[in-house]
């Protein structure tokens, strides 16, 4: 038992983003000296939040995405009375928020295309390992030291059968601004969606760096989700920003009905990549390639991402033998 990985064969360097259920610290470990970003989920949150079942899915998809390029690496999951843990490989250039908020213009759309290449081809990864990420944003989108993305965040993936299965599920996953009607739909229940959820949020993220702006967006929550629903009437797009026709087919042939919705591989296909060389992405120079002082910078997340660590409060765990019953749902979750 002592010779397992814990806690405290790490030392915290600094928390670089919060969460609704956890944060995520960059972290060096005791013994090789390495840095890594830590997940750190409580038991307790996960235990009272509705959508909590999918912190098993999280880490079976890093697991099953280990030796992908465009999914971030895990190397150690385990839990103690009140935390479960997430170490994986530190991202050191933030998060294509970060660099959309940094920005003073609006990406030009040779550079918007490299990033939704590199989107495409993630999201093709976790596909095939049968996941629906469903919580695509760029918030979610991490930039490498390269200059280049990595998938992050899987807290509301799901796992789907087969190829072109689908799922049901009532569950309330998702960000507002980049959720499909097809999931708010299944909150009704008897309706099921597929991996085509995760196309409507690239079309948004690429309706939000051709424009600044994300399309539905609304001061109400509900009215924002009005506006989803009733996408067909209240998509527009800005006509004081010069974008391509070839951007605006792609844009609607992504932002609409679930059957109309573009599969990853039509989107390589489709005239705004006409010119793209999808097998030499990795080979292209990015957009923004981070500068960064040593392996522990952390400049790139900033304190904007810190925005819940002060409202977090403590709770008291709850003694060991009333608590024994909780721990059942977190069998098998050390890796």
């Amino acid at each position: 038992q002592t010779l397992r990985i814990n806690a405290q064969d790490f030392e915290v360097i600094k928390t670089i983003a919060t969460g609704a259920v956890g944060r995520v610290c960059l972290v060096v470990g005791k013994s090789d000296r390495k840095e890594y970003a830590m997940k750190i989920l409580k038991k307790t949150d996960l235990l009272t939040r509705r959508e909590a079942g999918f912190f098993m899915e999280e880490r079976n998809a890093l697991v099953f995405g280990n030796h992908s390029r465009w999914i971030t690496t895990l190397y150690a999951a385990f839990q103690d009375d009140e935390n479960l843990y997430l170490v994986m490989e530190y991202i050191p250039g933030g998060s294509l928020r970060t660099f959309l908020n940094a920005r003073e213009v609006t990406l030009t759309e040779d550079e918007a295309r490299f990033y939704v290449a590199e989107m495409v081809l993630a999201l093709e990864e976790v596909h095939r390992l049968h996941y629906i990420h469903r919580d695509l944003k760029p918030d979610n989108v991490l930039i490498d030291h390269d200059g280049h993305l990595k998938l992050g965040d899987f807290g509301s993936c799901i796992r789907i059968c087969g190829d072109g299965q689908k799922v049901r599920s009532r569950e309330t996953v998702g960000t507002p601004d980049y959720i499909s009607p097809e999931i708010l739909r299944a909150q009704e229940g008897n309706v099921s969606y597929g991996e085509e959820v995760d196309l409507w949020s690239l079309g948004i993220i690429l309706y939000e760096m051709l424009f600044d702006e994300v399309p539905f967006y609304s001061e109400s929550l509900v009215s924002t989700y009005g506006k989803i629903m009733d996408h067909e009437n209240t998509l527009e797009f800005p006509d004081d920003v010069a974008v391509s026709f070839e951007a605006i087919s792609l844009m609607k042939s992504l932002i609409c009905n679930p059957e109309q919705r573009l599969s990853l591989t039509s989107i390589k296909t489709h005239s705004w990549f006409r010119e793209f060389s999808w097998d030499k992405v990795l080979k292209l120079t990015p957009p923004f390639v981070p500068e960064l002082e040593g392996p522990r910078d952390t400049h790139y997340f900033g304190d904007e991402d810190l925005g819940e660590a002060k409202k977090t409060r403590k709770q008291p765990l709850p003694k060991t033998r009333d608590f024994a019953g909780q721990n059942l749902p977190f069998i098998g979750y050390t890796y």
